[in-house]
C-alpha cells in the first residue's frame, strides 16, 4: 500500500480517538509582539539587536538560548548571519559565531518563534513567521558589514536559502552584498516515508489532536535546556513545506549563488537520520560549475549525529572543520556561468549514493 495512502488511512481512524493533551505550558508561549523596525545604520543596529533581545527574555530556558551579537565596535567588511535549528537555539551555532568573530567578522543571530521556551509554542508556528525573523536578522547584518554571509544550522540551512532566493526574487528593491554561505546539517531533504505525512491534504487540520509530537511522545522528558526533546509534527512539516519550496526554487537560489559568487561550505554526517545526507551531496554537487565549494562528509561508520556537527564537545573534527572554513573564506569568490536546468543531466539514485560514497571517502580524518 502507498504510504500516504497507509497514513490518510490512519488519520481518519484516528479521528475518534482522545485528542492527545498538550501541556498547559502552551498557554504561557511568549508573545513577543511585533519585530523592530529595520535600522538605517550601524548603531541603530546594536541598539535594535539589544532591543529585539530584551523581547525574547520572557520565558526563556536558559540565557544561552538567547539571540547574540558579537561586534567590534564599527562596521566590518564582512558580517554574518547565523540561524539554528528546529527546536534548538543559537546556543547550537554560538562557537561557530566565535570563530568568526576571531576573524573579524561582526556577527549576529536570531531566535526562531516557539524556540528556547517549551516545546508546545511549535504546535502552532508558520514558516512564515520564521521567515519574518530571518528577514529581520538580515536587516542587522547588512548594517554590521559590507558584505554578509549566512551560515545556517539545519532548519537554519533551509531558512538560509530560502533567503537567497527571496533576495533574487526582490534584488531590484532591497539589494543584499553577499558574502559566503555556510551549512552545517542543512535541512536540504528528507526521507520520504518520514515526511510523506505533511503531503496528505488537510493534514494541518488534523494533526494536533491525532499526533501533536513525531512519535507520539508528549512526554519525553527535557532535559537538555539548549534543546527539546519532543518534536512538534506541525513544526516538522512547515520545514518540510519550506524546503519543498527551495526545491522548486532551486534556479533562483543558483542564480543568486552563480552571479554574485557566493562561495557554499557544507558540512554533513552520512549517518545523519535527521535529513537526507544524500540530498545534501547531491545539492552540492549540483551548483553551477565555477561556484567555489567544499563539502565535508563525515563516514557513516564515524557515528556522528545530525546535531554533533556545529558543537565542539560533540564533534570530534570540530577544531579542524573550523580549520577548513576558515581557509575555505580566505579564498576569493567570482561570479559563476548558469547552466540553464533542463540542460542538466538528472542523476540516478544510485549516482547520487556513489557520489556521496565517494565524498565520504575522502574525509576529515
Amino acid at each position: 500500500m502507498n504510504i500516504r495512502w497507509a497514513l490518510a488511512s490512519l488519520l481518519l481512524a484516528a479521528g475518534a480517538r482522545p485528542v492527545l493533551a498538550a501541556s498547559n505550558a502552551s498557554a504561557s508561549c511568549p508573545d513577543y509582539g511585533p519585530l523592530p523596525d529595520a535600522p538605517a545604520d550601524y548603531a541603530q543596529a546594536v541598539a535594535r539587536f539589544a532591543e529585539y533581545r530584551a523581547s525574547k527574555q520572557p520565558g526563556i530556558r536558559a540565557e544561552e538560548d538567547l539571540p547574540f551579537l558579537r561586534v567590534h565596535g564599527a562596521p566590518t567588511a564582512e558580517s554574518v548571519l547565523l540561524v539554528h535549528g528546529l527546536t534548538d537555539s543559537p546556543y547550537y551555532v554560538a562557537t561557530i559565531g566565535d570563530a568568526l568573530y576571531a576573524r573579524g567578522y561582526n556577527v549576529v543571530s536570531v531566535l526562531l518563534p516557539g524556540h528556547g521556551t517549551h516545546p508546545e509554542c511549535l504546535l502552532h508556528i508558520k514558516k512564515a513567521q520564521w521567515r519574518r525573523e530571518v528577514r529581520f536578522g538580515l536587516s542587522l547584518a547588512r548594517r554590521l558589514g559590507a558584505k554578509v554571509s549566512m551560515a545556517g544550522f539545519s532548519t537554519g540551512g533551509a531558512l538560509s536559502l530560502d533567503a537567497l532566493a527571496e533576495n533574487f526574487e526582490r534584488s531590484d528593491r532591497d539589494p543584499i552584498a553577499w558574502g559566503d554561505l555556510l551549512l552545517f546539517s542543512p535541512a536540504i531533504g528528507f526521507d520520504t516515508a518520514k515526511v510523506d505525512l505533511c503531503d496528505i491534504p488537510g493534514v494541518d487540520d488534523v494533526i494536533e489532536k491525532v499526533m501533536p509530537w513525531e512519535g507520539n511522545n508528549p512526554n519525553a522528558p527535557e532535559t537538555n535546556p539548549y534543546r527539546y526533546a519532543k518534536m512538534a509534527t506541525e513544526a516538522v512539516c512547515q520545514l518540510v513545506y519550506l524546503t519543498q519550496e527551495n526545491d522548486l526554487r532551486r534556479w533562483s537560489i543558483d542564480a543568486d549563488i552563480a552571479r554574485r559568487g557566493i562561495g557554499v561550505f557544507a558540512v554533513e554526517s552520512m549517518d545523519d537520520t535527521t535529513v537526507s545526507p544524500e540530498a545534501v551531496v547531491r545539492f552540492m554537487g549540483d551548483l553551477p560549475s565555477g561556484v567555489r565549494r567544499e563539502l565535508i562528509a563525515y563516514p557513516k561508520s564515524e557515528g556522528i549525529a545530525h546535531a554533533d556537527v556545529p558543537r565542539p564537545e560533540t564533534n570530534p573534527h570540530y577544531a579542524e572543520m573550523i580549520s577548513r572554513m576558515d581557509a575555505f573564506l580566505d579564498a576569493p569568490s567570482a561570479p559563476a556561468a548558469l547552466v540553464p536546468p533542463l540542460s542538466r543531466p538528472a542523476p540516478s539514485s544510485a549516482a547520487i549514493l556513489l557520489r556521496a560514497q565517494g565524498l565520504a571517502g575522502a574525509l576529515v580524518r
